[in-house]
């Protein structure tokens, strides 16, 4: 199921130029939600565009801001 443009808010999405590691909640279709580790490649007020491998698969998922927090590598 994919989100409406408009919940991803009316300020634009602010690309990083660095790396920022985070972890990141996912909630699947088929098992539990889990928490794993990702980058940070934009966010805005609400959401969070984050880059994850997926069992050798990479992944860019739009994400609510509040399912992020900084990691430390």
């Amino acid at each position: 199921m994919h989100a409406p443009q408009q919940a991803f808010g009316q300020q634009p999405i602010a690309w990083f130029k660095d790396r920022r590691p985070v972890w990141v909640w996912i909630t699947w279709r088929d098992r539990p939600a889990e928490r794993l580790p990702g980058v940070a490649r934009g966010a805005n007020d609400r959401v969070v565009i984050v880059a994850i491998d997926v069992n050798g698969d990479h992944w860019e998922p739009v994400v609510w801001r509040n399912a992020v927090t900084v990691r430390t590598t």
